[in-house]
């Protein structure tokens, strides 16, 4: 039996890495293994979108192929609260490298070719301080 730990810990020079951590068990023994440091990359997309119908059509092609992705830590779209039209796309990945990938994947560039007079956007990205 095993557990994965994601702990966020804080650098002697103030940033936060996450520290990936698997403990496992045995009626025997227990053990603990660091797999490595994380600085990841947190995205958040809003959208206004004005034909919701083809909008998600077109986003849920694009989250299926982007959830499969190498780095892909999260990626899930939201609607917004109160608001006809509005959408979120948080994501998070596990490198700088990793969300550069994924935006130059054909299905990202296929969703915005699709997307390009219904939505427009707002993108945000966020790194750990």
């Amino acid at each position: 039996t095993s557990l994965w730990l994601d702990i966020p810990t804080k650098c002697t020079a103030g940033s936060i890495v996450h520290k990936h951590i698997l403990i496992y068990w045995t009626r025997y023994c227990v053990g603990v293994i660091e797999i490595g440091n994380m600085a990841e990359v947190r995205v958040h997309a809003a959208f206004t979108v004005k034909d919701e119908g083809e909008f998600l059509k077109e986003a849920q092609k694009m989250i299926d192929a982007t959830q499969t992705e190498k780095g892909c830590i999260h990626y899930q779209l939201y609607r917004e609260s109160g608001k006809q039209g509005g959408f979120a796309m948080i994501e998070t990945w596990t490198t700088q490298e990793d969300l550069v990938n994924h935006s130059k994947s054909e299905h990202v560039k296929n969703f915005q070719a699709s997307q390009k007079e219904n939505v427009s956007a707002v993108i945000q990205t966020f790194v750990p301080v």
